[in-house]
C-alpha cells in the first residue's frame, strides 16, 4: 500500500495519487520540492592549510641589546636635562652613572682640546697633555665627591660614598652639554664664549653641584647642627682641597718649565 503524502489517499499501485495527482514516493524516500536544490553527497572537507601572516621588514628586525641600552640611556639623559633635581630622589643603575662619568671626562677632554689645540704639539706633547686633563677633571670630581660626602655625613643622613656619587652624576648631563657646546663654539671660532662655558662647567663640577646636593640633604634630614654651618663647612673644605691641588699642580708645572729652560740654556 502507498499513502499520498498530500491528501492521505491509499492505493496499491501507481506512481501518482489517484485522488490529487501528487507523485508518490516510498516511505523511506524524501520528498524533493521543485524549488529545492538536489541533494549532494556529503564530502569531508579538507582542513584549510595554515597560511602565516607575512611580517613587515620593520617587524623582522629586532633591536639588539646594545640598541636597547643606548635608547634607554638617551631617554635618561634627556630627562636629566629637563629635570636635573630628579637625581636627588632617583636611584641610578651602575651602568647609567658609570656611562655618565665616562662621557663627562671625554667631553671635558674635548673641550680642553678645543681651547688649547692651537698650542698643543708646539710647547707640550699632545697625548700627555690630554691625559693630564682627563686625570685633572677626574680629580675635581673626586674632590667634590669627598667634600659632599663628608659634610652630609656630619650634618645629615649620608647615602654613602656610592650613593653620593650617583646623586652627583645625575647633574652631570648638564655639564656634558656645556663641554660639548664649548668644543663646538671653538670650531666656529667663538673662543671667548667657549672659554666662558668651560669655566661654568668646571665650577659646576668642583663646587656648585656638590653645594646644591649638600643643602638639599641638610634640608631633608638635618642633625642637631644648623644647616647653615653645613653650607659654610662645605665651601671651606672645597676651597682648602682645591687650593692644595692647584698649588701642587702649579708647582709641578713650574718645575717642568724650569727644567726645560735649564735644558735649553
Amino acid at each position: 500500500m502507498q499513502n499520498c503524502h498530500a491528501c492521505g489517499y491509499e492505493q496499491q499501485l501507481g506512481n501518482f495519487c489517484g485522488s490529487c495527482g501528487t507523485p508518490l514516493i516510498s516511505d523511506t524516500a524524501q520528498i524533493i520540492s521543485p524549488t529545492s536544490e538536489p541533494a549532494t553527497p556529503s564530502r569531508t572537507e579538507a582542513p584549510s592549510r595554515y597560511k602565516p601572516k607575512r611580517r613587515s621588514a620593520s617587524q623582522d628586525v629586532q633591536p639588539n641589546k646594545l640598541q636597547v641600552e643606548v635608547r634607554a640611556y638617551l631617554s635618561y639623559f634627556k630627562a636629566a636635562l629637563l629635570n636635573p633635581t630628579n637625581a636627588l630622589e632617583a636611584t641610578l643603575p651602575a651602568k647609567t652613572f658609570a656611562t655618565t662619568l665616562i662621557l663627562l671626562i671625554i667631553s671635558a677632554v674635548l673641550a680642553t682640546y678645543g681651547l688649547t689645540g692651537d698650542v698643543l704639539g708646539v710647547f707640550v706633547d699632545r697625548g700627555s697633555f690630554l691625559l693630564s686633563m682627563a686625570l685633572l677633571y677626574s680629580l675635581l670630581m673626586i674632590i667634590s665627591l669627598i667634600t659632599t660626602y663628608l659634610v652630609t655625613y656630619f650634618f645629615a643622613e649620608s647615602p654613602g660614598v656610592l650613593g653620593t656619587l650617583k646623586v652627583l652624576s645625575g647633574f652631570y648631563p648638564v655639564v656634558i652639554i656645556l663641554n660639548a657646546a664649548c668644543f663646538l663654539l671653538h670650531l666656529l671660532g667663538t673662543t671667548k664664549l667657549a672659554l666662558f662655558l668651560f669655566v661654568i662647567a668646571v665650577l659646576l663640577v668642583c663646587i656648585l653641584i656638590g653645594a646644591f646636593v649638600t643643602v638639599d640633604a641638610v634640608r631633608q634630614s638635618s642633625k642637631s647642627i644648623n644647616g647653615f654651618y653645613a653650607y659654610i663647612m662645605y665651601f671651606l673644605v672645597s676651597f682648602v682641597m682645591l687650593a692644595y691641588v692647584s698649588s701642587t699642580i702649579a708647582r709641578s708645572i713650574l718645575d717642568d718649565f724650569m727644567k726645560s729652560v735649564s735644558f735649553l740654556g
